[in-house]
Formats: C-alpha cells, sequence, structure tokens
C-alpha cells in the first residue's frame, strides 16, 4: 500500500509536467505548420470561363511536408465563391462526403523538404454561375501533412467500405492558404 500511494503521489506531482511537455509540442509542430506558405502570383482569367494561376509551396519548416497533389495543377477538387466574391480554388474536397464513388483520381504526394520550394500552374474552368461578374479574388487551398504513411491503406480501406475515398485525405490534411487578386481587374 505504501508503495502504491508513492507511486500516485510522483503521479500527482509529474502531470502537470508532462502537460506542459505534450503542449510544448503541439506548439512546436503549430509554429512549424505556420512556416509553410503558399503564394500566388496575379492570377488570369481569360475569356471570361478559364482562369489560371501560378502557384509556390515553400517549406520554411524544419519538418518535410507531403503535399496532395491530385489535383494541383487542374481542375481543382471544388470551387465556390464565398459572401465577399472571392473564388475559393480547393485541391481536396471541402468537407467528408456521405457517398463513395465508383472511380477518384488516384491520390498523389509531392515530399518537400525543409527549406524547399516548389511552384507550378493551376488551369481550371469557372462553374457557369461565376462567369457572370468577373472574380476578384481567388483563393487557393492546398491540403498537405507531416506524413503519410498509412494515407494510402486508409483509401483503400474507404473503396472497400463503399465510403469516399476522399474522406481519408480530409481527415489527414493540415490547409494552407493563398490569396491574390486577378490580374484582369
Amino acid at each position: 500500500m505504501r508503495y502504491f500511494r508513492g507511486v500516485v503521489f510522483c503521479l500527482i506531482l509529474l502531470c502537470p509536467v508532462l502537460v506542459r511537455c505534450a503542449d510544448a509540442q503541439v506548439l512546436g509542430e503549430s509554429r512549424d505548420q505556420e512556416k509553410v506558405l503558399l503564394t500566388l502570383e496575379k492570377p488570369i482569367v481569360k475569356s471570361g470561363r478559364h482562369f489560371s494561376a501560378k502557384w509556390t509551396i515553400a517549406n520554411g519548416s524544419s519538418k518535410t511536408i507531403w503535399i496532395y497533389s491530385t489535383f494541383l495543377k487542374g481542375p481543382g477538387a471544388g470551387i465556390t465563391e464565398d459572401a465577399s466574391g472571392v473564388v475559393i480554388l480547393r485541391t481536396s474536397i471541402a468537407s467528408i462526403e456521405t457517398v463513395g464513388v465508383n472511380t477518384y483520381p488516384r491520390a498523389d504526394f509531392l515530399k518537400l523538404a525543409p527549406g524547399m520550394t516548389i511552384s507550378g500552374t493551376l488551369a481550371d474552368e469557372l462553374p457557369t454561375e461565376l462567369r457572370q461578374t468577373l472574380p476578384r479574388r481567388l483563393r487557393m487551398e492546398v491540403a498537405f501533412g507531416l506524413t503519410i504513411d498509412g494515407v494510402r491503406e486508409r483509401i483503400a480501406e474507404a473503396y472497400r467500405n463503399g465510403e469516399h475515398p476522399a474522406n481519408p485525405i480530409i481527415r489527414w490534411r493540415t490547409e494552407l492558404f493563398g490569396e491574390a487578386s486577378f490580374s484582369n481587374n
């Protein structure tokens, strides 16, 4: 009984220290994630319906990251407009889908080591309802994570279970955001 009380007493003393260590780790990851940047050069609308945007992703963190790249060059996984008229282009679907699909593009990932930068151009077509007025700004949202361990297996499992194969990406991702004004405004 004396031994048990000693263990409980040690745990009571150590718990605040362990909690502070866990918080420091989370904060460290948060600071690292803030150092991953997505920038857009002036996006361009062509013929009132097609648009393109040059993007750059820079990993200023101390960790290797994985960019979900399936929709990174276009077309995007979804295009909407917010209340202020900003066109939102997503490279992963916005939220968990409740229905499965028969086919979906294979999940591709780009590895980006600390200090590395990648660039590219995404081209897509504006939905009909967004062609009436020329958009003013574009916000691009890109999914990334610190590891891809098990992501492909969870996607295969989603297919087997009749779940949408993009749902594991939604559960895995952290999102980068980049925003710029269209150059023809």
